[in-house]
């Protein structure tokens, strides 16, 4: 997962760039500016799925002990 976040990224902003160069006849500077922030923030929601895997990873463990520790008592 983690290395298709940035060919999405690149997907997007290229029908961005496409979007407001093209269609709506905008400048390249503001694209690019709206572009960096665009990427940041792509990259982010793409990588919350392999955060979020990684957070139950780790906490499924947490509850296998507090259930073992509850069956012993």
């Amino acid at each position: 997962m983690l290395s298709i976040k940035d060919p999405i990224a690149v997907v997007i902003l290229a029908g961005f760039i496409f979007y407001e160069m093209h269609l709506k006849g905008g400048s390249l500077s503001e694209a690019i500016v709206i572009m960096l922030i665009l990427y940041r923030i792509l990259v982010q929601l793409v990588s919350i799925a392999a955060q979020l895997l990684t957070f139950n990873q780790c906490i499924g463990g947490v509850f296998v002990v507090i259930d073992l520790l509850i069956d012993i008592e």
